[in-house]
């Protein structure tokens, strides 16, 4: 954690390499890949150079799929930059396939005779239907008709995702996501 970044503060917003290699150290990395399963952070270029230092000290790879926070427009600068959290994300995914990470999309990648796919994920319903009892009482006091626009409700109110993204909908990005997972877990070994 290097703190939020500020176009202000460019400490934050560009960690020193001495600090990122400090604190990895702290791990005792061995492995040849680094595999990072999202949430790396909102910033695109503090991400980059965090990423860029991690790859030129300890790791011959790094494989990764995008995150919520690669959807967040959490920043002043985003918010002008960009209409949406997907117009940010799709930036994010071309930068750091151009700085030489590996992005995992909906695609499979090959390292050593290890086949590695997978993409970012999201999330459905399906929990909330799943233990609907607990929830009734909740929707019924709040006087929703629906349990999904109940749940579009509480999405608003309770979590980031929201506020950040500008993303509509709490389940936009599910089945285009879903998708990408079930075309490439039988073609896996490892699956992120």
């Amino acid at each position: 954690w290097f703190g939020y970044p500020s176009m202000d503060d460019p400490k934050k917003l560009y960690p020193h390499k001495e600090s990122v290699i400090s604190l990895w150290r702290r791990f005792k990395p061995k492995a040849e890949c680094l595999v990072l399963a999202g949430d790396i952070g909102h910033s695109i270029p503090q991400n980059l150079n965090i990423l860029k230092i991690l790859k030129e000290e300890f790791y011959k790879d790094i494989i990764l799929t995008l995150g919520n926070h690669d959807y967040y427009l959490a920043d002043r600068e985003y918010k002008t930059i960009y209409q949406n959290g997907i117009e940010k994300a799709t930036q994010a995914k071309r930068l750091y396939q151009e700085a030489g990470m590996i992005v995992l999309d909906g695609n499979v990648v090959e390292l050593e005779g290890v086949r590695f796919g997978g993409a970012m994920g999201w999330y459905n319903s399906a929990y909330v239907h799943k233990n609907k009892s607990k929830l009734g009482a909740m929707q019924a006091s709040y006087f929703y008709p629906t349990l999904e626009g109940f749940l579009q409700e509480l999405w608003s109110d309770c979590i980031n995702d929201k506020r950040y993204s500008r993303l509509d909908v709490f389940d936009e990005l599910f089945d285009e996501e879903y998708a990408k997972l079930e075309a490439v877990h039988q073609q896996c070994d490892v699956i992120i």
